[in-house]
């Protein structure tokens, strides 16, 4: 039984009817109606935590459970959902740079774990004004953050640095924004966005801890099944 936590979100009834027509059954409460301790007793086989308004702080339970079973059951977190993985694990989040509300992107990604067999770039929903704040890296080792104040002499080396890889029509790789080993909040990057913004993340230590920023059961995103095959796949 794969438990659906709803942050009161329109897409959550998308994401259950994209489970149960891969076979699953899923139970569904809202953020504030059950409690850590109820879940012990319904014995789920998974948790997604869905997309929802607001910042993790006001995700309900959402943060209790990933910290509660972060160790011990697959967890996928959707939008709000991935969110609340990272600010548990000791991420910030902060205020995108790039604001989309219902556009498609091109997400990029690593081809391994939720992205095992999909194309990058693929083209994903996304709906949100928050992000997981991360580093970018150049070649030359130095780090751009993303934390930076808009204006700022940082901010405009970034902004031309994004504007060349724009121009030049070639795929941004992870390499060109992040150091290999780098993680953030103990989280591998494993999608991105052309302007270098985090889109999915999978937990080095918790390895069944995985999210995406983006929405994969949006009916205009690409590869939606498959991306929550492959998690189901963590079972």
């Amino acid at each position: 039984m794969v438990l659906m936590i709803d942050n009161f979100d329109s897409f959550t009834y998308n994401l259950v009817h994209y489970l149960e027509e891969l076979g699953k059954v899923v139970k569904v409460f809202r953020n504030n109606q059950i409690t850590v301790a109820d879940v012990k007793k319904l014995n789920p086989s998974c948790i997604v935590i869905s997309p929802g308004p607001g910042r993790p702080e006001n995700a309900g339970i959402s943060q209790d459970l990933i910290a509660a079973y972060k160790d011990q059951l697959p967890i996928l977190g959707v939008c709000l959902g991935m969110q609340c993985m990272g600010a548990v694990l000791g991420g910030e989040i902060v205020r995108s740079e790039h604001i989309l509300h219902g556009k498609l992107s091109n997400i990029y990604h690593v081809g391994t774990g939720l992205f095992e067999g999909i194309k990058s770039p693929f083209l994903a929903t996304r709906y949100h004004s928050l992000v997981l704040a991360s580093n970018y890296s150049d070649r030359s080792g130095g780090h751009l953050q993303a934390k930076s104040s808009p204006g700022t002499d940082l901010n405009s080396k970034l902004d031309a640095k994004l504007a060349a890889k724009h121009l030049s029509g070639r795929e941004p790789k992870r390499s060109e924004y992040f150091t290999p080993n780098e993680t953030v909040a103990g989280f591998e990057v494993t999608a991105w966005t052309a302007e270098a913004e985090i889109m999915a993340i999978h937990h080095k230590v918790y390895p069944k801890l995985a999210g995406v920023q983006f929405h994969p059961e949006s009916i205009a995103s690409e590869y939606g099944y498959e991306i929550l095959k492959n998690f189901l796949r963590l079972l």
